[in-house]
């Protein structure tokens, strides 16, 4: 069996700036953005599933927060996302945010 290592293709109601965050045998669209008017803390987040529907629209939480900042509009910076915490190459951790 062959896999192929090409992006699925980005249905129409995905942003153009979301990122594909997975391998040939899944993932997500991404798209993360950061309100300056929130805490150092606080990313806003859209996630969609590869077909495009909505997995995760709301505010995510970094484990760090003496250290919060990452470069978000990299793909390099992220590894997965399980469905409630978004895991980034160096080991910290997006989680959801409940205010």
């Amino acid at each position: 069996m062959e896999v192929s290592s090409e992006l699925p293709p980005k249905p129409d109601n995905i942003p153009e700036k979301a990122l594909w965050v997975g391998g040939p045998d899944g993932g997500v669209y991404i798209l993360v953005k950061k309100d300056k008017s929130d805490k150092k803390t606080l990313y806003d987040a859209k996630i969609y599933y590869s077909e495009g529907s909505v997995n995760y629209i709301g505010k995510l939480v970094i484990n760090t927060p003496n250290n919060p900042w990452f470069d978000y509009q990299d793909i390099s910076s992220y590894s997965g996302w399980d469905g409630d915490t978004l895991y980034l190459q160096d080991g910290r951790l997006l989680t959801i945010y409940n205010n």
